[in-house]
């Protein structure tokens, strides 16, 4: 893997030629093909925000080159604990509540786009859900 891999050595994108979200989805999923798509249910903030808003690409101590420790903290970044949340974005139900410790992606693992799910359950999970 290379810089130029990611960034634009030529072109005027901006500070440290940092290309947009757009470019910069087709430039990960290059090689993390299974998060690419297309699906029928898509995470809006993966299009909209690209994959730097939960992924650090330049490493970090948080595994999956997570922004955060604990991947909870990052779906609570837009997912509040309320009906009435400011974001725009879904609200996280009750169930989050009694269950802190236990991780989002524990049920809801087809994070990056689901062809079965809205909410992003895997076929295991939405099947018991019915």
């Amino acid at each position: 893997m290379q810089c130029t891999d990611c960034h634009d050595a030529h072109g005027a994108l901006g500070e440290n030629a940092l290309p947009s979200s757009t470019w910069q989805f087709m430039a990960c999923t290059k090689c993390h093909t299974l998060t690419a798509g297309p699906f029928v249910y898509e995470h809006a903030a993966v299009k909209a925000e690209g994959c730097t808003a939960c992924h650090f690409p330049h490493g970090g101590t948080n595994p999956r080159l997570l922004t955060q420790a604990k991947v909870n903290r990052i779906c609570l970044q837009c997912h509040l604990p309320s009906p009435n949340s400011p974001t725009g974005q879904p609200a996280v139900p009750e169930h989050i509540q009694s269950a802190q410790s236990q991780s989002c992606i524990s049920c809801h693992s087809s994070i990056h786009g689901s062809n079965v799910s809205d909410v992003f359950l895997s076929s295991t999970e939405k099947r018991r859900s019915h």
